[in-house]
């Protein structure tokens, strides 16, 4: 399924708000309007095709859309992070073709073209990005590309990507050519903290299972321990093998 909210388009967002609302006197008008913007303004001409490859509010044209897509790729930062979005999705009508979604995906993020889009966009892009480098299920594992593009995402306004940097940093890995990811645990834990505070469940279970493991640690080099803290380490040593 396309998420609307990732594409970063503004006639979307309202169109879609409509359409959850159940509003439907309005969406005619507003797809009219819509239409006739397109024939001058990017944004909607994005979102008209958009529309079209999901044949919703509008007459399904996966290959009309595509094309006009195609027209604005190579020299619209905006329709190529839009095509890198929508690529990676089955459904978008462009089968899930994960290489053309990164391929306009760090396009957009290198370099001066990362001025040219959104923070929203950026960070939207930079956070795929660092995904498909670190889950290993299209692309090779490489943590030290991922930590790149979760920390650009991060700086860009992703509370996820600063999540998933905080882990990176606490715990390490492996480059593409076996170089070894440096870990910083004080950095880590940082970041970790801020998406903590920010309402990122993960960082919070992260947090709490490293500081458990640390509990452990510690607890198990204490030569005596009195009755209740012996009772606190067998409880740790149960649920060591779950952190």
């Amino acid at each position: 399924m396309i998420m609307i909210n990732n594409l970063c388009n503004g006639y979307l967002s309202a169109l879609f708000a409509e359409k959850r609302k159940a509003n439907n006197d309005k969406i005619p008008s507003l797809v009219e309007k819509l239409k006739i913007a397109s024939e001058k303004n990017e944004d909607a001409l994005i979102a008209l095709s958009c529309l079209r490859l999901m044949g919703e509010l509008v007459e399904k044209d996966v290959t009309g859309a595509k094309a006009s897509l195609a027209r604005l790729v190579k020299s619209s930062p905006n329709v190529a992070f839009t095509v890198g979005v929508l690529a990676a999705c089955k459904e978008s009508g462009y089968g899930e073709d994960v290489f053309l979604s990164e391929s306009n995906l760090r396009r957009v993020v290198s370099g001066n073209l990362s001025k040219k889009i959104s923070a929203d966009k950026c960070a939207v892009a930079a956070r795929m990005l660092g995904d498909y480098y670190s889950n290993g299920k299209h692309f090779k594992v490489d943590v030290t590309e991922a930590a790149r593009f979760y920390e650009l995402a991060a700086m860009s306004g992703c509370v996820d990507s600063l999540c998933s940097l905080g882990k990176q940093l606490l715990y390490g890995g492996i480059g593409a050519f076996g170089d070894a990811f440096k870990i910083d645990e004080a950095k880590g834990l940082k970041f970790l903290s801020i998406a903590d505070s920010k309402g990122n469940s993960d960082a919070a279970i992260i947090l709490a299972k490293y500081h458990m493991k640390k509990s452990l640690d510690i607890l198990s080099r204490v030569p005596r321990i009195d009755k209740d803290d012996a009772e606190l380490l067998k409880a740790l040593k149960r649920v060591e093998w779950r952190l």
